[in-house]
């Protein structure tokens, strides 16, 4: 069947009209598309040429697409530009055959700008770093104190640095032009201070002292040869500088000190009054005298450095003489105002820390050393144990020979074992001799030898001495195996216990040197117990010796004649036995019947001496009348609860 004429015609206007549209024949067209970014991001602006078969520009929407149209099939060249700037690839060839080309994509080259933050040399973290110039950020730097602006286009940039509160060297980088590559050590380090001091004390410069930071920073130093420390390195901040050498006291004790864009000098520290410490085990090869680590091996080393008002402290051990072959030589030689301080273990930081009794503190003679101690104007000597003096015939020295000296104080000490040669002229004692003022507190004499007493106040003196809780007991002296007490100054003797002393020649108790062919002396007797007689030269009271004032006192009864002459109603004396412990033992305490407690008088008491001889506060009530009255004798009784 033949089509009808009219649909032959239409079918071939529609061969025609698509033949056109789709190039057939040669006529038909196609598109070449992609995308520019920028960090994965479409880039608007950017001019893309097109050369080949076809030339042609296109520039990029917002959103980094470029498109070519109506291009017939091909061979083309895709290449983007932006002033200044590189792309990968740097072109694309595209071939069009017989359909669009899409994905003809483009990504503008970035670089990276870096650096790092630094504090001393070593990294910082957390600081903030502002770019600014063709791109704005901030980044912060991290453990390692580096960072990093990525992503970036060629072109000049700024950074600037912050940390609160503190100034960067420099103080920004401009005019880091990125061309082509990475931009690396933009370095900034953070500005830094120092404090500095010296440490001194009355010598001078005090090497090895340790001083401490603490603050924004905690840091320690040492002082040079020169005294001098100093902390670098620091960021403006707030700061304490403590120096520290127990048991030394500082002046200033610390400082705080406030860095703020300079260094801070000058900050110093003195130790107005020296303690040195003396220790013979001490380890350290530092023997300076400032710690107990670094402490003298000898006391006398102590006292050769010491000052009018500054302290020696000398840890338990025996210390002889420094030169053994030389028996001339004293263990110690005082220096003047200076106060001694035994029975320590090496470890305290206050004298009250101390126990003496625990920790003896022997200075020892050998049995060769003609005398122990030379006393000093106003020095101390406390809580050491004074033994083994040989004093030979003759000799003006003594253990412990206070000669020609001004306030001295020997207080909770043992005086022991002392040997002085008899006969001739001997002026020492073999314990203690005075020619002064001077104070005895607290102490203890015992099983020392020689002509005089233990304790010795020499014909010449004209001072006043306080014999004060002092217990003196097993002596064996020609005269006065307590004492022989001389001279015509004031002598006090108080709240002390004399037992069990022997003599050759009188004054078991004590021995008075004045008197008849001697100038009359002050001597005073109260709240003592005096277990031996009172004697003195030539055998008559009051004739060839001048009688005592003997009060308040527990003395031995040796007859009527002799009790006579403290037996007054206002001496308020006692006679006989004053009940000890155990005596046998030399246990002197007071048992608690004996006739001497709450015996005494109180107002003999020195307001600044309220303890007895073991360290038991004075005054209490021991009787049970509830009227506090002191005991006699060294020990105060403490009754039971």
């Amino acid at each position: 069947m033949k089509k009808p004429i009219f649909a032959i015609a239409a079918m071939m206007v529609l061969s025609l009209a698509f033949f056109g549209c789709k190039g057939g024949g040669g006529d038909d067209t196609y598109a070449i598309s992609g995308i520019v970014t920028l960090n994965g991001s479409g880039y608007e602006g950017i001019t893309v040429t097109l050369s080949g078969d076809a030339d042609d520009t296109a520039t990029t929407d917002a959103s980094g697409t470029f498109v070519f149209e109506d291009l017939p099939g091909g061979a083309y060249t895709v290449t983007p530009s932006l002033a200044g700037q590189t792309f990968s690839p740097e072109d694309r060839g595209v071939a069009i055959a017989d359909a669009d080309v899409t994905d003809q994509d483009f990504a503008l080259d970035t670089y990276a700008l870096s650096g790092q933050v630094s504090l001393n040399g070593e990294g910082y973290d957390d600081a903030t770093l502002t770019l600014g110039g063709d791109a704005d950020d901030t980044a912060a730097s991290d453990a390692s104190g580096n960072y990093s602006f990525t992503g970036l286009l060629n072109g000049t940039y700024t950074v600037t640095p912050a940390v609160i509160g503190q100034s960067l060297t420099p103080a920004s980088l401009a005019d880091i032009v990125v061309a082509g590559a990475d931009s690396t050590g933009n370095d900034f380090a953070l500005d830094t201070y120092a404090i500095s001091g010296q440490v001194t004390n009355g010598l001078g410069a005090m090497e090895g002292i340790e001083v401490g930071l603490t603050g924004d920073l905690t840091d320690a130093a040492a002082t040079d040869a020169s005294g001098n420390y100093a902390f670098t390195g620091l960021l403006n901040g707030s700061y304490t500088i403590t120096p520290v050498a127990a048991p030394q006291t500082f002046d200033p004790a610390s400082s705080f000190v406030s860095v703020s864009y300079s260094d801070e000098e000058n900050v110093d520290f003195a130790v107005p009054s020296m303690i040195w410490l003396v220790d013979i085990n001490a380890a350290a090869a530092t023997q300076d005298g400032y710690t107990w680590p670094t402490a003298f091996r000898h006391p006398q080393s102590g006292s050769d450095m010491a000052a009018p008002g500054e302290q020696v402290w000398v840890a338990q051990g025996s210390y002889a003489s420094m030169d053994s072959l030389d028996s001339i030589m004293p263990v110690l030689v005082l220096d003047e105002g200076a106060a001694y301080y035994g029975g320590f273990t090496g470890t305290e930081t206050s004298v009250d820390e101390r126990d003496p009794a625990a920790n003896p503190t022997v200075l020892d003679g050998l049995d060769f050393t003609e005398q122990i101690v030379v006393a000093a104007d106003g020095s101390v000597l406390s809580g050491f144990v004074v033994t083994g003096a040989n004093v030979p015939l003759d000799a003006a020295k003594a253990p412990v020979n206070a000669a020609d000296v001004s306030d001295f104080t020997l207080i909770d000490c043992l005086v022991t074992g002392n040997t002085t040669a008899t006969g001739g002229t001997l002026t020492g004692s073999s314990g203690l001799s005075i020619s002064g003022s001077v104070q005895v507190v607290n102490s203890i004499f015992t099983s020392n030898t020689g002509k005089n007493g233990p304790i010795y106040v020499l014909r010449g003196n004209t001072e006043p001495v306080d014999i004060i809780n002092t217990l003196i007991w097993g002596n064996n002296s020609w005269y006065g195996g307590g004492m022989v007490l001389g001279g015509t100054g004031r002598i006090r003797v108080l709240n002390s216990t004399i037992h069990d002393n022997y003599t050759t020649q009188g004054g078991e108790g004590v021995w008075i040197d004045q008197g008849g062919w001697q100038p009359e002396g002050d001597v005073e007797i109260t709240n003592c117990i005096v277990y031996g007689d009172i004697g003195g030269y030539g055998g008559t009271p009051g004739e060839t010796w001048t009688l005592p004032v003997v009060t308040y006192s527990n003395l031995q009864s040796l007859g009527a004649e002799y009790d006579a002459l403290w037996s007054a109603p206002g001496d308020n004396n006692l006679f006989g036995w004053p009940d000890f412990i155990d005596a046998a033992n030399q246990d002197y305490h007071l048992a608690s019947n004996s006739q001497c407690i709450d015996a005494g008088n109180n107002d003999a008491v020195l307001a600044s001496i309220l303890t007895d001889v073991a360290g038991i506060t004075r005054i209490m009530d021991g009787d049970g009348d509830l009227e506090a009255t002191v005991d006699m004798g060294a020990y105060e009784f403490v009754p039971a609860e």
